[in-house]
Order: structure tokens, then sequence, then C-alpha cells
């Protein structure tokens, strides 16, 4: 049967076209910037180095070759497998494809593949960091992300409105969006952290600024 004209029109539109198309869509719905700044490089990164120019070029080989020869460590090889395998699903979505050539490609092991090893870092060591560590602001920061957990994008959207110091039990919310769940959560912080922020007078500033 001979294909439609939106058939040949889907087939032979750029691969690049649809990438523009997806990242548009991820912003349409209001998702985390440093989310959006990741997908467009590792999708064309893909396409680049699997030669894929056209959605029929998708393939779960390429994929499998690629990710042999690169040198990426398996959580970064893991992460461009997670994108392009949602990129074909919101493909899927639009009737653009009909499956996803990426749903039984199984990740790369992570655990005893790590390229640094980790482990916690001590109270010594963070002790040591805070102590001469030159920068006041910077130190306070230190003292909130440790005694906190908070991540990157929840430090850089705290301001000191969402800091509750006056009560017996003192807290520190978090703004809806901002967390794993999107949901705004208030948690207690510790005793020793809410004097630190009075001495530093942090209700006097808007928002935390590094050095």
């Amino acid at each position: 049967m001979k294909p439609s004209d939106d058939q040949l029109r889907i087939a032979c539109k750029p691969l690049a076209e649809y990438i523009e198309e997806y990242v548009a869509n991820m912003v349409s719905r209001e998702l985390k910037p440093e989310t959006i700044r990741k997908i467009s490089p590792m999708l064309r990164r893909l396409c680049d180095e699997c030669g894929w120019s056209k959605i029929a070029d998708l393939s779960a080989p390429d994929y499998e070759s690629w990710r042999r020869d690169v040198r990426l460590s398996p959580k970064s090889k893991n992460h461009h497998l997670n994108t392009v395998s949602a990129f074909s699903n919101w493909l899927i979505g639009n009737g653009w494809m009909e499956t996803n050539p990426f749903k039984f490609v199984r990740p790369a092991r992570v655990e005893g593949n790590e390229t640094r090893p980790r482990r916690p870092i001590s109270i010594d060591e963070i002790d040591r960091l805070i102590q001469f560590c030159p920068c006041p602001n910077r130190r306070m920061i230190y003292k909130l992300s440790f005694a906190t957990g908070a991540r990157e994008s929840e430090m850089k959207a705290f301001r000191w409105s969402d800091v509750g110091l006056d009560s017996k039990d003192p807290t520190i919310t978090y703004r809806k969006g901002e967390t794993k769940n999107t949901k705004p959560e208030r948690n207690p912080i510790p005793h020793w952290l809410a004097e630190a922020l009075r001495e530093f007078n942090l209700l006097k500033r808007s928002r935390m600024m590094l050095c």
C-alpha cells in the first residue's frame, strides 16, 4: 500500500526537529530547567554518534554499539538510555512511532563500576571544611547544605522568608517545584543551625549568595 502524505512527512522530517518539539513540550509542561537543559545535548549526541537522522533510524543495536565504545560512566550511559527511551515514548504518544525500540535494552550495571569510589564525608572533614573556608557566606551555605541535605537547585531556591526561626522548633520550607515530588515541604532544622542563621543575620538577605 502506498504511504499517505502524512506518513511520508513523518518519515522524512529530520529527527533534530522532533527533538526541538520535544524540548518545547517539556518547557510548556514547566519541567525543571536544569532537567530540560540536559535533554537536548544527550539526544543530539546520540543522533550524531549513532548516525540517526530520521525516526526510522532509532535503533537499539546502534545504541548498544555506541554504549560499548563510548567513554562514559555507566550512570551517564543509563541517563542517555532513559532520555532516548522517554523521547521515543513521546513520539509514540503523538502517533509518530509505533513501538519503542529501546524498551527491552537493559541498563548498564552501576554498582561496582563507579568512575570514582564514593564514601560519606566524615564529621571531621565537614568541620575542617567550614573552619578553613575563608568566605562567611560560603561557610553558611556549607552548614545549611550539610544540616538539611538539600540539593543544589533547592539551595538556590531558598529565601529567608522560608526559614522559621521564631518557634522552639525551627524549620525551613522547600518551595513548590524545587523538590523531587514538586510539592512544598516544611522540614525541621537543628537548633545549632537556627542559631547560626540568626547570628549570620540571614533575614536581612533575600537569598543566599555565593562568594
